[in-house]
């Protein structure tokens, strides 16, 4: 890993490198490593907090949305900047002069696309050390997150501008995409402070941004469409989130037609057993905002896919049932392969839902992640 952040930019599509594990990343990293914890809630201010705090060692925008074609044609996109903060003591300083790039952070990127109607899915992944103007993130004139010439701007309270482009076996796919929203941040647990495991410091700050309206257009296999549809904003920060023991998480954000949108996630621990200390959110159709702690929530498998590229066995089709809410939701993949293969390979795809509460149903569309498979 350490060779890919030392050399300015680079791509990949290959399976998982060996030594780096997206859910290793995440765990308890001991004291002394220079970087602060989360401990506690704060207050979180926008747009300030859409911006990056280097004070933590990792943090991630992620932008997923549902889109649909003006001739009906169905697409899933993602769009993520991940920063971590490379280690301060000996390692870092041999790194530091190796190479021009005397950042302290490294920056990734991941880039997918899945048609659902062709049932064909893309991807593509960028690395670059934090220098120049290769990875950063810039506050002037307003929030901008930028890795080569993909970039996330937020160009005011309610609109953020994203545009990325790749090429895959000679065929281009792009997306330059508005979001619009009226809806204020989404903040998850105590007021942005999301509990992951029991010890301390095993938490992020952690807020979502629904954006409602979503135009622009989308290029897939050279052919472009203009595009409409819905967003998910997923932005977290911490230092050491998850605990020695967690095996994965499998995270669901999700969109209904009545107006309710759920995060559920759970951390899982040994033989799947979710952890306690994560709490999900549900908000009503009325914005009545439902904090709902582990044991309240129960995820059930009806369903599982096989990867023929990697071997990994994932879960396609769950029951999500929110037991103190009178509410179950059936969630389905749209397309089986969307798995991200690069230096850390996961689960992340677009997903259609039907949620039933006090005998009303809704329909609805959203996106799944699933690590540590």
């Amino acid at each position: 890993m350490a060779v890919c952040v030392l050399c300015g930019c680079a791509s990949s599509n290959t399976p998982t490198a060996p030594g780096f594990s997206y859910v290793e990343s995440m765990k308890d990293l001991g004291d002394g490593e220079g970087f602060m914890r989360v401990t506690g809630p704060r207050i979180l201010e926008f747009p300030r907090d859409h911006g990056e705090h280097s004070e933590y060692r990792t943090e991630w925008w992620y932008f997923t949305g549902n889109l649909e074609s003006d001739r009906g044609a169905e697409f899933g996109y993602q769009l993520t900047f991940f920063r971590i903060g490379l280690p301060l003591g000996a390692e870092a300083a041999n790194l530091e002069t190796q190479s021009n790039f005397s950042q302290s952070s490294m920056f990734m990127g991941h880039f997918a696309i899945s048609s659902l109607d062709q049932q064909s899915y893309m991807n593509e992944e960028r690395v670059a050390r934090a220098a120049t103007e290769l990875a950063e993130v810039r506050t002037v004139p307003h929030v901008t997150i930028a890795l080569d010439e993909w970039r996330a701007e937020f160009i005011d309270e309610s609109t953020v501008s994203l545009h990325a482009h790749a090429v895959r076996e000679g065929e281009e796919h792009s997306i330059a995409l508005t979001l619009r929203t009226e809806r204020p941040p989404l903040l998850h647990g105590d007021a942005g402070y999301s509990r992951k495991g029991p010890g301390h410091g095993q938490a992020s700050f952690y807020y979502s941004v629904l954006f409602t309206d979503t135009v622009g257009s989308l290029v897939f296999q050279g052919e472009e469409f203009p595009v409409s549809g819905r967003s998910w904003f997923d932005h977290e920060w911490g230092s050491s989130t998850l605990s020695p023991a967690s095996e994965g998480w499998d995270w669901f954000g999700l969109h209904y037609a009545d107006g309710s949108a759920i995060m559920a996630a759970q951390v899982r621990l040994e033989e799947g057993v979710p952890d306690p200390a994560f709490t999900s959110t549900y908000l009503s159709p009325t914005g009545e905002v439902y904090k709902v702690p582990a044991g309240e929530l129960h995820i059930q498998v009806n369903d599982w896919w096989l990867s023929d590229a990697t071997g990994h066995t994932y879960p396609s089709q769950w029951v999500l049932d929110f037991s103190q809410l009178d509410l179950r939701c059936e969630v389905t993949s749209l397309l089986a392969d969307q798995e991200f293969r690069g230096m850390a390979t996961y689960w992340e795809g677009a997903v259609a839902s039907e949620c039933v509460r006090g005998g009303v149903s809704t329909l609805g569309r959203g996106y799944v992640e699933l690590t540590g498979y």
